[in-house]
């Protein structure tokens, strides 16, 4: 079977190289989407992209909930500094997070805990991919890819010398002040850019308490605040032959874990003992390289070669006085060498080599994941033909890893992964896509090399250096109509992994209930942990994705839209273990706006449901409903556009859990909270 699978994948990677051939080239169009200018779809089933205005709109601070409410798409939330995004069930290693087509490169996808270090405040665009295009990035995102889109290394030549955005922000949830300002412009054959931006918020505010048992603090979740400072320049050197960019970021934030995080407790006057705060200190300089190489052969369209450095840090404070309990250490080299054919008007084909070096570290009394080295190199090839009533896409990928620990067995892993896409055009408003994938995924060093208490989740953690690779099997249909007056999408997936990779509770004495074991992993009955081995078991996903955007009523001056989504999402362990954990309810939302000339206002209701479909030691999650609305004023003065926008969220002042949150039991959502804000561009 194994021989088959890696020689189809070698075939695969062959056959787009096999078909060059000498060809005339169209005018060449930089996008981000490696195909994007060579597609009849308008909305085809692996992407999804969301323009600055929809980001500048939901005027959030993480990643995870700007594309949070996405039909298919949650989030994690395990505090206000971090959430990561979840797609139809799948998060951390099975789901890749980019920056302008770059690892992000921290250590989120290792402890709920840990922020994610994409800020969204001067994204031009977030690309949500599925399908054969994840594998132009790596290996295993059986949930998608997730690339964040910005101007740090200009892909075009500016008509201006100066182009300035500028806004201002006030929350009062957490009296939280943000500013942004980024400047791009161009010069002869030079293009440059600049962004900043800073923000300060205190402890948010909430319904009633955080934990009901406890009763403290009512109104206010404690050490929620969070402290972040980032800036980032780069410039290009750009003609009809070439485009070389650099750029440079730094990020700063400093951020409060609420709930406790079942870290040590301090020692107060009298014998008495708290919860010590804690903190993390998160720090990361980022260096990206750009060269590109326009129409270099008569039947290259481009060569790429994409480098990124990434030196990420951060320390896990504990105490008033922040003395440093862990730190975590990554420094990773992400580099991409890719081409892009263009066989003829109907076949476009893109091959390249992949290559990753990681150099991970833990160290401190809290640490639980001895120091690994990771190097990977990949090698893929995606190639579309398309058709009067077709499209098709195909993609094929391979990978091998090497793990070198420091105390432990190394360990290396071959991995393959097959892709297919299939749009039918079945009149000029309907289209029909049928998606199919082979995903294998490696082992994250967590799972193989973790050994000690965690105490973010609290658990004890004990890695498996015998873990096989997991294969997920996964298929997607899909139905899209498009008519003068509304638009209305479908989807159903069904997603099979065989030998999914998870932290399995143990159970020692058969007594049917989960291990709890003290901070060195010894049994005890009242332990504050509970004992996990990361393990392979079968697992599947199914679920529904729809979603109705409807106009309403138009004149030349007026327009009210409607926009409704719901999705579910279903996940179970083979072999009678029970549902899989933090699976996101079933969601309905609707979106009603109006635009009148320069006024635009809009408001959400998103239903969340009760989550009563639990894996063993969960609990379920009430039902919450969130209401959001917008009010925005746009003035256009000149080459300047000044926007005044006023936004609430949570107006009903909603107690919100959000049940994919390891914190859900004392990290309640933020309450009432509006924003005041102004925007300039020039």
């Amino acid at each position: 079977m194994h021989i088959i699978k890696y020689t189809l994948t070698i075939v695969a990677l062959l056959s787009a190289q096999m078909s060059m051939a000498e060809s005339k080239l169209d005018p060449l169009i930089i996008e981000s989407d490696i195909f994007n200018n060579h597609s009849n779809s308008s909305y085809s089933t692996p992407v999804k992209i969301l323009n600055r205005e929809d980001i500048q709109k939901k005027n959030t601070t993480t990643l995870g909930e700007a594309i949070n409410y996405e039909p298919g798409i949650s989030s994690s939330y395990y505090a206000p500094g971090t959430s990561r995004p979840i797609i139809r069930g799948q998060n951390n290693q099975r789901i890749l997070l980019m920056e302008n087509g770059a690892d992000v490169a921290d250590v989120s996808d290792i402890s709920a805990d840990h922020a994610v270090s994409i800020e969204t405040i001067n994204a031009e665009s977030i690309e949500i991919l599925r399908g054969p295009a994840t594998l132009r990035y790596g290996p295993g995102a059986v949930g998608g890819v997730i690339n964040v889109i910005n101007h740090r290394i200009p892909q075009t030549l500016y008509q201006q010398p100066l182009n300035l955005d500028v806004q201002l922000d006030h929350a009062t949830v957490s009296n939280a002040e943000t500013a942004a300002v980024e400047l791009n412009g161009s010069i002869d054959n030079l293009s440059w850019h600049f962004d900043a931006f800073t923000r300060n918020s205190e402890d948010y505010d909430i319904k009633g308490y955080a934990d009901e048992d406890e009763r403290e603090n009512k109104g206010k979740l404690l050490n929620s605040d969070v402290d972040t400072d980032h800036y980032a320049m780069g410039g290009s050197f750009i003609n009809e032959n070439f485009l070389f960019g650099l750029s440079f970021s730094k990020l700063n934030s400093d951020y409060g874990l609420p709930g406790g995080h079942g870290h040590h407790e301090e020692e107060e006057e009298g014998g008495e003992h708290k919860e010590a705060n804690i903190r993390v200190d998160q720090k990361q300089k980022r260096y990206d390289a750009h060269l590109e190489w326009f129409q270099p052969f008569a039947n290259i369209e481009s060569i790429l070669l994409r480098s990124t450095f990434n030196d990420y840090k951060h320390d896990e404070l504990e105490g008033d006085h922040g003395e440093v309990a862990t730190t975590f250490d990554n420094e990773s080299w992400d580099t991409r060498l890719e081409f892009i054919q263009h066989y003829s008007e109907q076949q476009h084909n893109a091959f390249g080599l992949h290559y990753i070096d990681k150099e991970f570290s833990s160290i401190g009394e809290e640490s639980f994941i001895q120091p690994v080295d990771e190097d990977r190199i990949g090698l893929f090839a995606i190639t579309k033909n398309t058709y009067s009533k077709w499209d098709i896409e195909l993609g094929a990928r391979y990978d091998h890893s090497d793990y070198d620990a420091e105390t432990a067995r190394d360990k290396d892993f071959s991995t393959a992964s097959l892709s297919i896409e299939v749009i039918n055009y079945v009149d000029e408003d309907s289209e029909i896509s049928f998606s199919a994938g082979l995903s294998e995924r490696a082992p994250h060093n967590a799972a193989l090399y973790a050994e000690g208490a965690h105490l973010a989740t609290a658990t004890y953690e004990t890695g498996n250096i015998d873990l096989d690779h997991e294969t997920s099997y996964h298929f997607d249909l899909g139905i899209h109509r498009q008519a003068q007056h509304f638009d209305w999408q479908l989807n159903a997936f069904y997603n099979y992994i065989d030998k999914y990779i998870y932290l399995a509770n143990t159970d020692q004495n058969n007594d049917g209930i989960a291990d709890l074991v003290d901070a060195n992993g010894v049994l005890e009955e009242n332990g504050e942990l509970t004992n996990g081995v990361y393990s392979n078991n079968d697992a599947y996903f199914y679920g529904l994705e729809g979603q109705l955007n409807t106009n309403l009523f138009s004149t030349t001056t007026t327009q009210y839209n409607a926009r409704l989504f719901a999705d579910y999402v279903r996940a179970k362990f083979d072999n009678g273990l029970g549902n899989v954990p933090r699976i996101t309810p079933a969601r309905l939302g609707l979106t009603l706006s109006a635009q009148y000339d320069q006024w635009h206002a809009e408001i959400d209701n998103i239903f969340v449901s009760k989550q009563t479909k639990t894996a063993r030691l969960e609990t379920d999650t009430d039902s919450y409903f969130m209401m959001n609305a917008r009010l925005s004023r746009t003035l256009r003065l000149d080459n300047t556009d000044v926007k005044f926008y006023i936004r609430a969220e949570n107006l009903l002042d909603d107690d919100a859990r959000q049940h994919t949150s390891l914190q859900k039991e004392t990290v309640p959502l933020p309450g009432r909270n509006i924003n005041l804000g102004i925007s300039l561009s020039y």
